[in-house]
C-alpha cells in the first residue's frame, strides 16, 4: 500500500474545505489520481470535485498510461509508492513519450529529504507534495501547476511570445468589447532563401531578433499585445492611432538586423543564390519585412476569419512588391503602401 497522509485520512473529522482563492481564476481541467491507498484516493477524489476538477482515480502503473490514453488529462498526481512499479520510473515513461511529456506531475509522497526532491525534479516530476499534506496547498500547487503549464502550451518556443491560441484569445476579447484597434501582421520578405544558405541557426537569430525589435517598440504603446503565429509570421494588437509609428519604427529596426545579418559580398550584391520551392536555382532579394495594417473600428469586423482575409489580400501585395514595406487597409480610403524608412 502506498503511503498515507494522516491529515487527509479522516476527512469527516477535518476542518471545512477551504474556499477557492479570490485573487486567481480558478482552475479547471481533468486530474489523473495515480494513488493505491483506497482512504487517500476517495478523499482526493471528493475534494478535487468540490473544487470543480473532473477526476480520474487509478491504483496501478499498468492502469495509468491506458487511463491517459482513454482520456488525455491536464495533470497527473501520482504517488511516488505504487505496488507494481517506482513512481519515479512511470515518471520517466511519460517524459520519453512525446504524447505526454508536457502534461505536469505532481509527486504525493512522504519522502521529504532535499535529495530526494532533487532526484525527483531531475528525473521530470514539476512539483512535489509531502505527506500528510493540507489541502488548501493542494489546490494551490494544482493550480499554479496547471496555470503554468497553459501560459507554456499558449507561448512559441522560440520567442517566448504568446502562440495562436493566446493572439485568438486577445482578438476575440477586443472583437466582443467592441473597442476600435489595429492588427499588425508581420511576415519576413525572403526569409527561406536566407534560411536555406545560412542555415537554420541562422535563421533562429533572425526570428529572435525581430521578435526583440517587436517586444521593444510594444513597451512605449498603450495596450499593445504581441504575438508569434509560427515561423516568421507576427501579429501585434495595439491602438489604431500607434500602428504607423510603430510599424515605421519596427521596419527601421529590422534593416539594421538586416544589415548585421548578412556576409559583406551578399549585402554589397543585394541578393543571394538559393533554390526555389521547385528545386530551380535562383537569385533572391536580401530579407525584407511586409506589415499589413488592419483598422477595426466602429465594429466593422465581426469575427476573426474577416480581419485574417482582409489583412491576407494586403500581405499578399506587399509579398510581390519584395522589400520592407507597411500598408494600412483603411476603410472607405483605401489602401496606402508605405516603404521603410523614417
Amino acid at each position: 500500500m502506498g503511503e498515507v497522509a494522516s491529515s487527509v485520512g479522516s476527512r469527516a473529522a477535518s476542518s471545512p474545505v477551504p474556499s477557492a482563492p479570490t485573487e486567481q481564476p480558478r482552475m479547471t481541467g481533468t486530474i489523473l489520481v495515480v494513488e493505491d491507498d483506497a482512504a487517500i484516493a476517495d478523499v482526493l477524489d471528493e475534494v478535487l470535485r468540490d473544487f470543480g476538477y473532473e477526476v480520474r482515480v487509478v491504483s496501478t502503473g499498468a492502469e495509468t498510461l491506458p487511463a491517459m490514453l482513454e482520456r488525455r488529462p491536464d495533470l497527473v498526481l501520482m504517488d511516488l509508492t505504487l505496488p507494481d512499479v517506482d513512481g519515479l520510473e512511470l515518471t520517466r515513461q511519460l517524459r520519453s513519450d512525446p504524447r505526454w511529456n508536457s502534461i505536469p506531475v505532481i509527486a504525493l509522497t512522504a519522502r521529504d529529504r532535499v535529495d530526494d526532491r532533487v532526484v525527483g525534479l531531475r528525473e521530470g516530476l514539476d512539483d512535489y507534495l509531502t505527506k500528510p499534506f493540507n489541502i488548501a496547498e493542494l489546490i494551490a500547487r494544482l493550480d499554479a501547476n496547471l496555470r503554468r503549464s497553459l501560459r507554456e502550451l499558449h507561448v512559441s518556443p522560440l520567442t517566448l511570445l504568446p502562440g495562436n491560441r493566446a493572439i485568438e484569445m486577445a482578438l476575440a476579447r477586443r472583437l466582443t468589447t467592441g473597442e476600435d484597434f489595429a492588427v499588425c501582421y508581420l511576415d519576413v520578405n525572403n526569409f527561406k532563401p536566407y534560411n536555406d544558405t545560412y542555415g537554420f541557426a541562422a535563421g533562429d537569430q533572425i526570428i529572435r531578433g525581430l521578435a526583440d525589435i517587436i517586444q521593444r517598440e510594444i513597451a512605449s504603446t498603450r495596450d499593445g499585445f504581441p504575438g508569434h503565429i509560427g515561423g516568421d509570421d507576427f501579429v501585434v494588437v495595439l491602438a489604431p492611432d500607434e500602428a504607423e509609428p510603430f510599424c515605421r519604427r519596427v521596419l527601421r529596426a529590422f534593416d539594421l538586423l538586416v544589415k548585421r545579418s548578412y556576409r559583406p559580398e551578399d549585402l554589397e550584391r543585394g541578393s543571394v543564390e538559393a533554390e526555389d520551392r521547385a528545386g530551380n536555382k535562383k537569385t533572391f532579394e536580401l530579407m525584407g519585412l511586409a506589415i499589413a495594417v488592419v483598422l477595426q473600428t466602429n465594429r466593422r469586423f465581426k469575427h476573426i476569419g474577416e480581419l485574417s482575409r482582409a489583412a491576407a489580400e494586403i500581405k499578399s501585395y506587399l509579398k510581390r512588391r519584395g522589400g520592407s514595406h507597411y500598408m494600412i487597409e483603411r476603410r472607405g480610403t483605401g489602401h496606402r503602401d508605405h516603404p521603410a524608412g523614417p
